[in-house]
């Protein structure tokens, strides 16, 4: 017996999706799969630094404060948290230029948000404010320009 798949036939878009939270993303993740998305998911702003000059993807997935870990932006001072989501997007447009991004993120300070969003081909997205199941869409229209 033969499977008839419900999906139309969508292209397969390549995803990076980096957040230090893997168990709260799973729900995001398991979405995007449904979806017809090859998600490579990273855990780390250090395996995230380290990937991006390994591959290409159709449109990345960032988180804009994570722990730093080994990684550290270029500018740390000593006992000032890393916020290492607007260098992860910096290193990141610095491999992959014309990349779409979308930030999820919790972030609700209006200077970090303000920075991030200078980029035109950057979507803040608040974590809270999307449900699992709504999230695939939002990243196929703006991983294909719409």
């Amino acid at each position: 017996m033969s499977t008839i798949s419900v999906l139309p036939n969508l292209k397969r878009l390549r995803v990076l999706f980096v957040d230090d939270e893997p168990f709260a993303m799973s729900f995001f993740r398991e979405d995007l799969e449904s979806d017809n998305m090859e998600v490579r998911f990273l855990d780390s702003a250090e395996a995230a630094h380290e990937a991006f000059g390994s591959g290409s993807c159709d449109i990345a997935i960032l988180d804009s404060l994570m722990d730093p870990g080994p990684y550290q932006e270029p500018d740390a001072r000593p006992n000032v948290p890393a916020k290492t989501g607007i260098s992860l997007l910096q290193d990141f447009r610095s491999k992959h230029p014309l990349t779409p991004v979308i930030i999820l993120t919790n972030v609700s300070d209006a200077r970090i948000l303000a920075e991030i969003e200078k980029d035109p081909l950057v979507k803040v997205i608040q974590k809270v404010k999307v449900l699992p199941s709504e999230f695939p869409a939002i990243v196929r229209s703006f991983a294909e320009g719409q």
